[in-house]
């Protein structure tokens, strides 16, 4: 699975993995992100829930998802 992600995605993961006590990628719930409980800008949080692109947190630079993505694909 790793082959098929861009090295530069891999390269920025690994940073911060190492940055942040190996949490790099972390959920946004309600605007707030997870990893340093910092409001996501209200554009930001839009663009993220388009799901069409790696976003990071303007405050901690963790990569973010929307946390509701993972909540709308359960199946019924």
């Amino acid at each position: 699975m790793i082959k098929y992600i861009p090295k530069e995605i891999l390269n920025r993961y690994d940073f911060i993995r190492q940055h942040r006590n190996g949490q790099a990628v972390v959920a946004v719930n309600d605007g707030v992100c997870e990893g340093c409980h910092m409001h996501i800008p209200p554009q930001n949080y839009n663009e993220l829930l388009r799901v069409d692109r790696l976003m990071t947190c303007p405050s901690c630079q963790r990569i973010i998802y929307w946390k509701g993505i993972l909540e709308s694909e359960k199946p019924s």
